[in-house]
């Protein structure tokens, strides 16, 4: 295609410094101290298995680091990424533990304790050995590095290469360079400037991140922890998601999406959603692309508005088609549409710090179920995490069917409220095997939220004889340290309030305003309106 770049290999200067791409930069900036929700960018698999040679496993992850060098790239002070020509590979260190509720605690602590440390890594593994000849081996792979798909192939690849050493060592070396399609990407000048006019017509019209209920500020968070909620939708009803996708022309991918979103809505309270989408965004310009690891990660903001009366297929079919629009102009990316959003609408609108990643579809065989045999298989846990994310849904296709998880930020989100958000979507996914989807499908809120939500609305008392400017001046006086207004994390009292307001009135009548007078009024939103 015309609209492809050429990609120029360049093996003399390999291990040259080169620039870090719009994501890696926002990664890197996000885990600056004192920023907050700062954390660092790893991804944590979680694997088990028995008989495992510690000295095979080691080989494995020497001849897999050799073959991809985004698995010995370095992050430089100033911003610049670095391939060593060779890296030290630390043996993984093995740990004896006495069960497995020990090994998965002790994986825990570890993966605390990597994510304090100052210094950021490629990669870390450590196992724990437990029973006669059981093992769980967990590894951190760093998202500044490592794409979802990349991530997917280098487990792949571990497997492949604790099998059959010989055999992967005989394979010839990469030609193509991580560093090679990063300093040839670009875009032609008329494909920017499409994007360019989408995007402006659009953003005004993108509705906000999902408005959840938070515990706090997340200015007030320095360093983010995050928690995971998962489950497993098994092949059967995946296989029969699938089926229903085909009929409808609809990817699996939106149909999750769609009811990630609307789950989002009902718990928003909104009449829409923006979503930021993960991509794993490699463009096919080298026959190498697909077996080349490295972040190729770019994001793009998927709107979605419920429709209460059209069917769930056609429903889906919009997002959809939203979604298609985005990616068609994805030359500009989320990071773009945030700082652009910024500008027009204020920073408090700016973030989209709510994702969805999903691998279906991309190179499901990866983890296919005979990839585990004679090695590991996925084991229950994991972890993402990401500065600046509040709310990361994953979801890719394991030995078990499709595993779906939430990673959230523990500090920001109650606990309660993210595993009753978790089920409603799950029950939601379930409901999508048995019903049909010519009917309007929408997430169900559990009965006893509803209950809630019933008992908080109902704002019906007697109503006051006095105008509202008489009341407040009356509480002002008779209970001027209560409550008036609730504002973010931020309380006005009646005293406050009515010291406020009568500024206000000590200025206008400073002016000559009378009784009964028009006075335009012009403030921002907020307590002073």
């Amino acid at each position: 295609s015309s609209e492809l770049f050429r990609v120029k290999e360049d093996p003399e200067h390999r291990h040259d410094p080169f620039p870090l791409t719009e994501v890696q930069q926002a990664y890197w900036m996000g885990q600056a101290p004192g920023l907050p929700l700062n954390s660092k960018t790893y991804y944590l698999v979680e694997m088990e298995g028995s008989d495992i040679s510690v000295e095979r496993l080691n080989e494995a992850f020497r001849l897999v680091v050799g073959r991809h060098e985004m698995l010995r790239t370095e992050i430089t002070a100033d911003g610049q990424q670095v391939i060593r020509e060779k890296a030290l590979v630390t043996p993984v260190e093995v740990t004896r533990v006495a069960d497995v509720k020990q090994a998965v605690s002790a994986v825990s602590a570890w993966w605390n304790e990597l994510n304090d440390m100052n210094e950021s890594f490629p990669y870390a593994a450590r196992a724990f050995e437990y029973g006669k000849n059981s093992m769980r081996l967990a590894m951190a792979f760093s998202y500044m590095n490592l794409d979802g798909y990349s991530i997917k192939m280098i487990l792949r690849e571990i497997a492949e290469a604790y099998r059959n050493s010989e055999k992967y060592s005989s394979r010839p070396p990469l030609a193509l360079s991580f560093r090679d399609y990063i300093l040839s990407h670009g875009y032609s000048e008329e494909k920017l400037q499409e994007a360019h006019r989408y995007w402006d017509e659009k953003i005004d019209d993108l509705p906000p991140a999902p408005q959840l209920p938070t515990e706090c500020s997340p200015d007030r968070i320095e360093k983010s922890h995050f928690v995971r909620i998962a489950g497993t939708l098994p092949h059967k009803e995946l296989d029969s998601i699938k089926a229903r996708a085909r009929e409808f022309g609809l990817t699996p991918s939106a149909v999750f999406l769609h009811a990630y979103a609307e789950v989002l809505c009902r718990y928003s309270g909104t009449d829409g959603v923006t979503v930021n989408m993960t991509l794993f965004d490699r463009m096919n310009v080298h026959p190498e692309i697909y077996d080349v690891a490295g972040d190729f990660t770019s994001l793009v903001p998927v709107a979605y508005r419920p429709d209460t009366t059209g069917s769930f297929a056609a429903s889906t079919g919009v997002l959809a088609e939203n979604l298609a629009e985005a990616l068609d102009h994805r030359e500009l990316s989320s990071i773009y549409i945030q700082r652009e959003l910024s500008k027009r609408k204020g920073l408090s609108m700016a973030s989209l710090p709510v994702v969805f990643t999903s691998t279906l579809g991309i190179a499901d065989d990866l983890l296919s179920q005979d990839t585990g045999a004679g090695f590991l298989t996925l084991a229950e846990g994991g972890l993402s995490e990401t500065p600046q994310v509040w709310l990361d849904h994953q979801l890719y296709e394991t030995a078990d069917g499709l595993y779906l998880s939430w990673d959230y930020v523990s500090e920001l989100y109650d606990g309660n409220l993210i595993r009753e958000m978790f089920e409603c979507y799950m029950e939601l996914i379930h409901r999508l095997v048995t019903e049909s989807w010519q009917l309007n499908i929408q997430a169900e809120l559990p009965k006893e939220t509803v209950r809630i939500r019933t008992v908080v609305n109902t704002t019906s008392a007697p109503l006051s004889s006095l105008l509202l400017a008489e009341r407040i001046h009356m509480n002002g006086i008779t209970m001027a340290d209560s409550p008036a207004l609730f504002y973010g994390d931020r309380i006005v009292t009646y005293g406050q309030m009515h010291a406020s307001v009568m500024r206000v009135a000590s200025l206008l009548i400073q002016h000559g305003v009378k009784p009964l007078d028009r006075i335009a009024v012009s403030v921002p939103r907020g307590p002073l309106q």
